[in-house]
């Protein structure tokens, strides 16, 4: 027996030392590895076919082509091999072209022994490229590899990790193993024990009759990247066993769209398929499926699971589309069945925008789409999309409009009077706040707007019962939704014509006015605190028509009264900036509504000292919207391709209110008066809150 290292060892004297310890321990066929690193080739070899035990305790590492990390051969000659065993307890690196990490053989004319190599935890075992492996066994007879370390090579999974030889080959992994393995002409099998990982390359080569049984991890090409693995043999997976594959969206429906394992043989599937997406951003809308197992002699996957991500917008499926395949079938659509109607606009959108993958800078969004896990996430995060905030405007206006209406006819009647007389004039100021709060509903987000306003105006008493007035209002506003915020004003004019016409009391009131408001919409898509600005311009107008009639004396009263209004609110078309492809192309856009409002009206005169009297006034009505019940918005991502419909987002207001307006006024003889107020407006979704402090001055 001979024990040698290369010319690259570290020096001389641990050679010798060595050398001798082989000499003294030669019987026993044991060898041991110097106690330090080793920079250069280990070689044991047995000319006379002795068994060779070799146990390395130190790290070895080579350079250059065709340079074994570790090298143990029994030759036997004329005679026969024996047996060969290592155990492998610290890293071997051998990275050059056609080096293998380890290299066992027993050859003989009359036979071969076993090879035996065992990797203990801990341990990585690494060879080069070309034609060498990370472990390579040549000839031998019942050859067994143990691994519960890292067997490798310097390409990884495009690289060997183990050649087999003439003998029947055994591959037992418990640790993880990096690329393709080919075995021999003889009986061989390859069992992935729980806790083993198999990250495979190109091939698994068993022979005829080889058999792979994973109890463990199977991931063709590890995670992070599509391989396709043909498995010369055939496979059974445990139901312990899981296939990992790797799905990439970004190959949707071409190749290299996931890992494949393809077997000669015949194939049984136990356990999970665990998928991974990579590239989520690329996600297109449709049906897809594609081969993540097939077996030329036929598949049976009726007990294999599956194990995907949770998303709100895909569903993962196993589908077995003939007696040889098995593949993972995923359908992407990001309207789903839950989302209420302005979320399944924005749903219904990014459908025919992604069905051929994402439009620039759409990627990023995508992939947070994906990661959403629910519908009810999924709604919240499309209400951050819609073109709700703008909506609200439109409401607000109307609001206004009406609001303001009820200004016109400003002039109080004498104290002591029951009723204006046909030359009392006046001028008027108001200061006044109000709070509108939208409650959320199955269909829209919640609505939050105070506003402070700052009107004056006249009123003017004509001949022959005819009355006429026009005044100026400036309001200044701030609105909050869950996801946006706007802030702006509104300025508003508006006249009105009174008659008396025996018993009934006619108004006619018209009014206009325009706002601005500055919208901010929080995105936060792709990333947190992606932020959506936008100025909406709006323009606006209404037209009131009411009767009324007055009963009662100088001290109290009730004037019942019915009303019509007509409300126009015109949206200029504008573009958002600073969400990306997310920002909206808003279209300029009427909308319309008429509502009656009979209304009833109740107070009295109380006589204080010095010609003042004290005048509370109540008054109730029903506002109830006959048409325009619904305000509607249409509008477009600005990264949408052309020629796709518009989103039309939609927001409704309640059908039927109650309003409420009290009042204290101090009025003296003249007509002067000074009023505080309230006045509030409620229904099943509306509630506002406001005061009034109000100045009259005669002329």
């Amino acid at each position: 027996m001979s024990a040698s290292d290369s010319r690259d060892a570290l020096c001389a004297w641990p050679l010798r030392v060595v050398a001798a310890a082989v000499a003294s321990i030669a019987a026993f066929g044991l060898m041991v590895t110097p106690a330090r690193a080793v920079t250069g080739p280990l070689s044991y070899s047995s000319a006379s076919g002795a068994p060779l035990n070799v146990v390395t305790s130190e790290a070895i590492i080579t350079a250059g082509a065709d340079t074994d990390g570790l090298d143990v051969r029994s030759l036997g000659g004329a005679g026969r091999g024996g047996a060969v065993t290592a155990t492998v307890t610290a890293n071997i690196s051998a990275p050059g072209s056609g080096s293998n990490g380890v290299l066992l053989q027993s050859v003989g004319a009359a036979g071969a022994g076993p090879l035996s190599l065992t990797v203990a935890p801990g341990a990585t075992i690494s060879g080069g490229s070309g034609f060498a492996a990370g472990v390579q066994f040549a000839g031998g007879g019942a050859n067994t590899l143990v691994n519960r370390g890292v067997v490798t090579s310097s390409l990884g999974v495009d690289g060997v990790a183990m050649l087999g030889g003439a003998g029947d080959d055994r591959v037992d992994n418990a640790g993880a193993i990096y690329g393709s393995i080919q075995l021999g002409a003889g009986a061989n099998g390859l069992h992935n024990f729980p806790g083993g990982t198999m990250h495979s390359g190109a091939w698994i080569t068993l022979g005829p009759g080889g058999s792979f049984l994973n109890d463990g991890v199977l991931s063709p090409g590890g995670p992070g990247r599509v391989q396709q693995t043909i498995l010369n043999g055939n496979f059974t997976q445990s139901p312990q066993g899981v296939l990992a594959v790797d799905l990439d969206f970004a190959n949707t429906g071409q190749g290299h769209e996931a890992d494949r394992l393809a077997a000669t043989g015949v194939a049984v599937a136990g356990g999970v398929v665990q998928v991974s997406v990579l590239n989520k951003g690329q996600a297109r809308t449709g049906d897809h499926a594609v081969t993540i197992l097939s077996a030329a002699g036929g598949v049976n996957g009726s007990g294999l699971g599956l194990a995907a991500p949770v998303s709100a917008i895909t569903a993962f499926s196993l589908r077995f589309p003939d007696p040889n395949t098995i593949q993972l079938g995923y359908r992407v659509d990001f309207y789903q069945p839950g989302l209420n109607y302005n979320q399944s606009v924005v749903g219904d959108t990014l459908n025919p925008i992604l069905r051929n993958g994402p439009p620039a800078g759409m990627a990023p969004v995508v992939a947070a789409l994906f990661d959403i896990p629910t519908v009810h996430a999924l709604g919240r995060t499309y209400d951050r999309l819609s073109a709700e905030p703008y909506l609200q405007q439109i409401a607000a206006a109307e609001d206004a409009s009406r609001v303001f209406t009820d200004r016109l006819a400003s002039c109080s009647r004498r104290a002591g009077d029951i009723a204006l007389r046909d030359r009392d004039s006046c001028g008027w100021m108001e200061i006044a706040g109000r709070r509108t709060k939208h409650s959320r509903t199955t269909e829209n987000q919640p609505f939050d707007e105070r506003a402070v306003s700052v009107s004056g105006g006249f009123e003017k008493g004509l001949a022959d019962r005819w009355r006429v007035g026009a005044a100026l209002s400036y309001e200044s506003a701030a609105g909050d939704m869950p996801y946006a915020q706007s802030s702006g004003g509104r300025v508003q004019a508006g006249a009105m014509i009174k008659h008396k016409v025996g018993w009934a009391e006619l108004a006619l009131a018209i009014t206009g006015g325009k706002g601005r408001f500055s919208v901010v919409r929080s995105l936060d898509l792709p990333t947190r605190g992606t932020l959506a600005r936008g100025v909406q311009k709006i323009s606006f107008g209404s037209i009131s028509a009411r009767i009324g009639h007055l009963f009662g004396s100088r001290r109290a009263w009730v004037r019942p009264s019915l009303e019509m209004l007509g409300t126009v609110v015109q949206t200029d078309s504008f573009t958002e900036a600073g969400g990306g492809p997310l920002d909206l192309q808003v279209q300029a856009r009427n909308n319309k509504s008429w509502r009656v409002r009979p209304a009833v009206e109740v107070g009295r005169d109380i006589e204080l000292r010095h010609g003042v009297w004290l005048r509370p006034t109540l008054k109730v009505a029903l506002d109830r919207v006959i048409s325009g019940q619904a305000s509607t918005l249409s509008t477009a991502f600005t990264s949408a391709p052309a020629g796709l419909f518009p989103m039309i987002f939609r927001t409704q207001a309640d059908r039927t209110t109650a309003e409420i307006w009290a009042g204290l006024t101090l009025v003296d003889r003249r007509g002067f008066a000074a009023r505080v107020g309230y006045l509030g407006q409620h229904g099943a979704t509306t509630h506002q809150d406001g005061g009034q402090l109000k100045v009259v001055l005669p002329f």
